[in-house]
C-alpha cells in the first residue's frame, strides 16, 4: 500500500523535476533524500549524502505510511515545499542554478550553500492547494498584498517555484531577497504567469 501510494507521489509532475538542480525525467526520480522529503536525481543524491542526508530508493527500499505521507504537500514534504523554502530567493533565471552534468563538487557546494548555509531559505509559509498562504500563527492577520502582477503563460518556474496551474504566492517584503531586491522575483512572475502577491 504504501509502495503504490509513493508510485503515485513518483509520477506527480513537480516531483518528476528534481527538487535540488530543477532538471527533469520524464518518469520521476528513483531517489529520495529523507531529510528534506524530496525527490532527487541521482547527481544531487550523491551531493546530498556527502552531507550526510539520509538518502532512499523508491523501489529498492521498503516504506512505512508514515514515511510515504511525509513526502505530501499537506505534510510539508515534496519538491513543491522544498522549492518554496530553500530556494524562495533565489531567481529562477539565476547563474548559480547547477547545469546538467557540471563538476560533482559544483552541485556539492550548491547543496551546502542551499541546505546547510541555507542562504535561499525562507520561512513564509508555502501556499496551499489553493494558493492561499498558511494563516500566521495566533491571531496575527496577514498583511494586506501591495502589488499584484500577473502574466498569461502558467506552468514555469519563479522564484524557485514549480508552477503549475495559475494560482498566486504570497511574499512578505520584508524577508528580502538577494541579488537585487524583488525585481527578479517580479519579473519571474510576468514571465511565468505566477500571480505574486508582495505585501509590506
Amino acid at each position: 500500500m504504501a509502495e503504490a501510494e509513493l508510485a503515485k507521489l513518483r509520477r506527480l509532475p513537480e516531483n518528476r523535476r528534481c527538487a535540488t538542480c530543477k532538471h527533469e525525467d520524464r518518469l520521476g526520480y528513483n531517489a529520495i533524500c529523507v531529510k528534506f522529503q524530496i525527490f532527487v536525481c541521482g547527481d544531487c543524491k550523491s551531493a546530498h549524502q556527502a552531507f550526510s542526508h539520509r538518502c532512499k530508493s523508491v523501489t529498492m527500499s521498503n516504506w512505512n505510511k508514515d514515511e510515504v505521507r511525509a513526502l505530501t504537500g499537506a505534510a510539508g514534504g515534496g519538491n513543491v515545499a522544498n522549492m518554496a523554502k530553500y530556494f524562495a530567493k533565489l531567481p529562477a533565471d539565476s547563474p548559480q542554478w547547477p547545469v546538467k552534468g557540471c563538476h560533482p563538487n559544483d552541485l556539492k557546494e550548491f547543496v551546502r550553500i542551499a541546505y546547510e548555509e541555507k542562504r535561499w531559505y525562507s520561512d513564509v509559509p508555502s501556499p496551499g492547494p489553493t494558493g492561499s498562504a498558511t494563516p500566521p500563527p495566533g491571531n496575527a492577520t496577514p498583511a494586506e498584498p501591495a502589488t499584484l502582477y500577473s502574466a498569461s503563460a502558467p506552468g514555469s518556474y519563479a522564484g524557485g517555484m514549480d508552477l503549475l496551474g495559475g494560482d498566486s504566492i504570497t511574499v512578505d517584503r520584508s524577508a528580502g531577497v538577494s541579488g537585487g531586491g524583488f525585481s527578479a522575483f517580479e519579473a519571474g512572475g510576468r514571465r511565468s504567469g505566477r500571480r505574486i502577491r508582495v505585501s509590506n
